[in-house]
């Protein structure tokens, strides 16, 4: 009687066991990149627009330190720097009022 309480015993702790882990599993790999994708993106195109940074550079350290998926580091190799917009004659207000 006790060997059937201990097997049913142990079988029960391993199902536990094997669910929490796929659990686990599956949800980590969900919840993986916990920042949204867009705002790593405009992260990246800012550090290769305005860093001058080079693409593979941002996505390797990017994607090694947020664990991006595979797809994700692609488009972010992918990113070309973009010419920085220069105005020529930036409007100036001729006169300011005050806050109140």
């Amino acid at each position: 009687m006790m060997l059937i309480l201990f097997s049913v015993f142990s079988a029960f702790l391993l199902g536990a066991a094997l669910a929490w882990r796929i659990a686990f599993r599956a949800g980590f790999a969900e919840g993986r990149s916990t920042i949204p994708l867009q705002i790593i993106r405009e992260v990246a195109e800012r550090r290769i627009s305005c860093g001058d940074e080079d693409a593979e550079v941002v996505a390797r350290d990017l994607g090694a330190d947020l664990l991006l998926p595979p797809d994700e580091i692609r488009r972010l190799r992918e990113i070309r720097p973009e010419s920085p917009q220069k105005q020529e004659n930036p409007e100036v207000p001729g006169k300011l009022r005050p806050a109140s």
